[in-house]
């Protein structure tokens, strides 16, 4: 709802006129932009109109604090281009092609330990899989395959034996 004077709050219809003084230059559209085959053609407006988030600011006539100025935004900071986001698990099993992955994997007291390196054509599904089905674990986890499904779960610390 536009109003022409702030004091009075008469709704302003599309046959309404206002004066220009009260609006800023960037509120206003003076000419006509085309772009015609590439070449920008700037023509002239008789009537100049409004933009349409256009709000009067500019009121000479009336107390000072009613007329406020746009307030000047800085420019954007120049940022570096974001990291790429985490990409999809099959984009994951291209890059699992390209370097090895180490693993290292031991009993929970820590009697076992090794590492375990993936070869360019073995995925970590498979990995994980042959891990469960031989009995070995990550340190401090539970592996178990299920209907082609891994599964890992960390089982809570006692701090006591049971009793």
């Amino acid at each position: 709802m536009a109003t022409r004077d702030p004091k009075e709050r008469q709704e302003l219809t599309s046959s309404c006129v206002v004066c220009d003084l009260h609006f800023q230059e960037a509120d206003l559209v003076k000419n006509f932009v085309h772009n015609i085959r590439g070449d920008v053609v700037v023509i002239p407006r008789d009537k100049w109109s409004l933009k349409d988030d256009a709000i009067p600011r500019l009121f000479p006539n009336c107390l000072k604090y009613l007329s406020k100025p746009l307030r000047k935004r800085k420019a954007p900071a120049v940022r570096s281009p974001l990291q790429p986001k985490r990409r999809n698990v099959q984009d994951d099993a291209e890059q699992e092609n390209t370097a090895p992955n180490t693993f290292d994997y031991g009993e929970r007291d820590g009697s076992v330990s090794g590492s375990v390196t993936l070869d360019s054509t073995q995925s970590l599904f498979e990995e994980l899989s042959t891990m469960a089905q031989e009995g070995r674990r990550l340190q401090g986890w539970s592996t178990e395959l299920v209907d082609s499904v891994v599964v890992q779960g960390r089982p809570p610390r006692r701090e006591s034996p049971p009793a």
